[in-house]
């Protein structure tokens, strides 16, 4: 009897380790071993990456050369130059920056060419040109100032063209224009002041339209109404006065609504009623 010898196919792995840490290795079933560049980026834009036996990372320089400007570095984006900020927090100075040295700074001029102000500097605020005073505390005075010349005290004019005031002038209030008394102690007289003219005393009206007064006027008291007198002693009349037309007598009746009297009216007596005989 003769005897086959069965044979088995036998897979060996190929070793693709290159022993380079900048390789990253692996084996294509294809192609057989790869060795892709092994990736250092460590998403750092301020760093420039190199593989030499291990990943390396070298700080970017971003330094433009310019003394005005502030070099940073941001890891999402890079470099950036921002302006440099030369302010010194002196109000006084001008602050400027030249781009080989850096910053300059060069005191402020405050004069502002005003004979009415004094000038002066201030860290915090700057320039100050604070006017100067020209009051001589005489309020009979102008104070004024000339931007030239400076200070300039007139004598204030105090006539105010009004015949009804005096004026004057005092140093510590200024001026005056005291009202004028027209008043003639006349009650029977309008007093009043026109200020072209003066005094005018003007005869008082005492007429009130009313003719059922009396009307005239005493220079201590001033208009005097007195009532009429409407009374025509007439019992049999009513009296009464109306403003318009004067006094009234209008005759009274004398019924009384009852057919068993005569009624009648007599002047000195008034309404009489008399009895008619024999009527219930």
């Amino acid at each position: 009897m003769i005897v086959m010898k069965r044979w088995e196919c036998t897979s060996i792995p190929v070793h693709c380790d290159d022993y380079d840490f900048c390789t990253d290795d692996s084996c294509e079933p294809s192609i057989g071993c790869v060795h892709t560049p092994h990736d250092c980026n460590d998403d750092n834009e301020c760093t420039t990456e190199s593989c030499s036996g291990k990943c390396n990372y070298v700080r970017v320089d971003c330094d433009d050369g310019n003394y005005c400007t502030d070099d940073t570095c941001i890891v999402e984006s890079g470099c950036e130059s921002s302006p440099h900020d030369c302010n010194d927090q002196n109000a006084c100075t001008d602050d400027d920056c030249n781009p080989s040295s850096g910053c300059t700074y060069v005191g402020v001029n405050c004069d502002d060419d005003n004979a009415c102000t004094a000038d002066s500097c201030c860290r915090i605020n700057g320039c100050k040109n604070t006017v100067i005073s020209c009051n001589d505390n005489n309020e009979c005075t102008k104070d004024g100032c000339d931007t030239t010349y400076g200070c300039s005290n007139d004598r204030i004019n105090c006539d105010d063209e009004d015949k009804c005031t005096r004026d004057s002038c005092c140093p510590e209030t200024g001026c005056r224009n005291d009202e004028i008394s027209c008043e003639d102690y006349n009650a029977c007289t309008y007093d009043y002041c026109a200020a072209d003219t003066g005094c005018i005393h003007v005869p008082m009206g005492c007429d009130d339209k009313n003719v059922c007064t009396i009307d005239t006027c005493c220079e201590e008291k001033g208009c005097q109404y007195v009532p009429i007198c409407c009374d025509d002693n007439n019992m049999c009349t009513e009296d009464s006065c109306d403003e318009a037309i004067g006094c009234l007598n209008i005759r009274i009746s004398c019924d009384d609504n009852n057919s068993c009297t005569e009624d009648s009216c007599h002047c000195d007596e008034g309404c009489v009623h008399t009895h008619i005989p024999d009527c219930q």
